[in-house]
């Protein structure tokens, strides 16, 4: 959740990319192979229930602004965006399932040269109870609540928010839900951060915890919060201080609400976080905090058409070496907001429009790298099933 820095040229939400070996593409493969094999047949699989493979697609079409480190796509020319997302799952018995997920992008608007995928989840899921589910393997982080609405037909605008980036760790964790409570308990290798906010993260344990309460239909309170380690294991020695780099931690904690009533709904997040960074010349750690809250709102019109909004702020720290044996950690106060609208098209048809803006609160030396900016982007999606026989020209 750190601040976006003053620096040009923004790099999209890291996902745990696997791009330097096969093994992205060799476990969707296998997870491929794995159903047609278990289901001898799109119409069997679908028939059984045991095999599930599905996705979504996204279009998009972006015009921006030139300047915006948050909001500038394709230089601030129009461009277009694809999206491939990919995810499935097999039952190894009755308690146990194995499951895969994936995102493929490529077009201008991306931010990044070229096409590229992502795999985002990968692991094995054993169901004791509903009360007591075991995951082990690659997941979304526990921290947080918007990773469930990070796809297009769960998002109700086209924007996502800035302080709340999707992170895929590698981890264990225990979950589960009984009468009004659900809880999340686990350790996950990566800690909660933004490409280039601050250094690129070494993988270590750290315990992340959450849980939610729902008092009532269409009302739940969750709160969660993970803490430990978030510097690199090869930063030099001067800039640790001569202390070891896990001696400098990371903590943050996150409460979420979320209520619907008739055609409205709600939903709102606050985080907050503290960073112990190296000292510089008087060699004391510098203590820097950070905080950041969004909240969305969408109202269903008729069945098919519906308007949203989002508000932002962001201020969280931006930690950088300034040089060899010094750190940058600069708080920088940002509010971004979005309004638009969606009609579905038919069951698995999404089309969306909106308009999104940003404000930067920035000392005017600094007003420069950090030009407010408009952003207006087109988005159609759809849903669709591998084992859907209307794909396959069956009836």
């Amino acid at each position: 959740m750190p601040r976006r820095p003053p620096a040009p040229a923004p790099t999209p939400p890291r996902r745990s990319r696997w791009l330097a070996s096969a093994q992205p593409r060799t476990l969707i493969a296998l997870l491929l192979l794995g159903a047609a094999h278990l289901s001898g047949g799109p119409r069997q699989a679908a028939a059984q229930g045991t095999v599930l493979l599905q996705g979504l697609a996204d279009a998009e079409l972006w015009a921006t602004d030139s300047g915006s480190i948050l909001l500038t796509r394709n230089h601030g020319r129009p461009g277009a965006l694809g999206r491939l997302h990919l995810w499935g799952a097999a039952e190894l018995g009755s308690r146990v399932v194995v499951y895969a997920a994936g995102t493929g992008e490529a077009g201008p608007a991306r931010g990044e040269e070229g096409a590229e995928w992502y795999t985002d989840m990968a692991g094995v899921r054993v169901m004791q109870s509903s009360a007591l589910v075991l995951d082990v393997g690659k997941m979304s982080h526990p921290v947080g609540a918007f990773a469930s609405r990070r796809l297009s037909m769960r998002n109700p605008l086209i924007g996502v928010p800035d302080g709340y980036p999707v992170r895929y760790p590698l981890g264990v964790q225990l979950s589960g839900a009984r009468g009004r409570v659900d809880y999340r308990a686990a350790v996950v290798s990566l800690p909660v951060t933004h490409d280039a906010y601050s250094p690129e993260p070494t993988e270590t344990a750290r315990p992340a915890l959450g849980g939610g309460f729902t008092p009532t239909t269409g009302v739940r309170v969750g709160a969660s919060a993970t803490w430990g380690p978030y510097l690199r294991r090869d930063l030099p020695a001067a800039l640790l201080a001569g202390r070891s780099w896990r001696a400098y931690t990371q903590q943050v904690g996150a409460v979420d609400v979320q209520v619907s009533r008739g055609y409205l709904e709600l939903r709102g997040e606050l985080g907050a976080s503290r960073y112990e960074v190296p000292g510089n010349s008087s060699g004391r750690t510098i203590i820097t905090k950070g905080l950041t809250y969004f909240a969305d709102a969408r109202y269903t019109l008729t069945p098919r058409f519906f308007v949203a909004g989002r508000l932002e702020r962001n201020d969280y720290p931006y930690i950088q070496p300034a040089s060899d044996t010094t750190w940058m950690a600069n708080a920088t106060n940002m509010y971004n907001g979005e309004l638009g609208a969606g009609f579905r098209l038919d069951a698995r048809t999404l089309l969306k429009a909106s308009v999104r803006a940003d404000r930067w609160y920035v000392p005017a030396a600094m007003r420069d790298v950090l030009p407010n900016g408009t952003a207006f982007a087109l988005q159609v999606s759809r849903t669709f099933d591998v084992f859907d026989a209307a794909l396959w020209g069956s009836r």
